[in-house]
């Protein structure tokens, strides 16, 4: 089910976000998920463009972060614990699945691994994150739950509908942050930004620079 992209694959290690380094962590997946990790990896240049990113902001802001390398069990495990909520809520039962599998992939990729397509978080050039208020380290109002499946949780929701202000300013401080920084943004999820993957190429039109991580024969090294 991957699409072949073109790849120039470079070596760049993972580098480990820790609390003490100006962001907030919040790992969403750690007490849910059997294959979750309690760690927080990014690849070295995601990590160098998360601090410029950071420099955007409002004084008073900083980043808090819910997801970002995951690996490939885990990414099975969210893909079939959600795609029958994605059916239900969107209504998608009377789909064939090709026509299922296209709206479904707009909230969890496929975890298939070949050679040419990699789920963008078990590469570690994706993100999900999120505003916090530093001296409150309260998350700033973005409309919608981490990992909701409705309208609300496209990056645009809030402009297209003409909905609340605060909410659309507040994506708008998040979004024009990432990609200041060089990062791209997934339609479907306010929260979610790329680098070096397979979304960052589509949209960059570049090659794929990151390929999947196994972390398991990546510590057996």
């Amino acid at each position: 089910m991957g699409e072949k992209m073109n790849v120039n694959y470079i070596e760049s290690p993972l580098i480990e976000i820790k609390s003490d380094s100006g962001f907030l962590l919040d790992l969403k997946y750690c007490k849910k998920y059997k294959n979750a990790i309690d760690k927080c990896y990014v690849r070295k240049e995601v990590y160098d463009k998360l601090l410029e990113a950071k420099k955007y902001l409002p004084d008073n802001l900083t980043f808090k972060i819910w997801d970002a390398y995951r690996p490939i069990e885990l990414q099975k495990e969210l893909y079939y614990s959600y795609k029958e909520d994605i059916i239900s809520y969107f209504k998608l039962e009377n789909m064939s699945d090709e026509q299922q599998n296209k709206i479904i992939n707009k909230y969890v990729a496929y975890p298939g691994w070949d050679d040419f397509s990699f789920p963008a978080h078990t590469t570690g050039g994706a993100v999900d994150l999120t505003l916090v208020d530093i001296n409150t380290l309260e998350e700033l109002d973005m409309g919608c739950d981490f990992d909701s499946f409705d309208e609300l949780t496209s990056t645009m929701a809030f402009e297209e509908k003409n909905m609340d202000i605060n909410v659309r300013n507040n994506r708008r401080i998040l979004y024009n942050a990432m990609i200041k920084a060089g990062f791209t943004n997934l339609e479907s999820e306010y929260w979610h930004y790329d680098y070096g993957d397979i979304n960052w190429a589509k949209k960059t039109n570049s090659n794929v620079l990151y390929s999947g991580i196994d972390l398991k024969k990546l510590s057996n090294a």
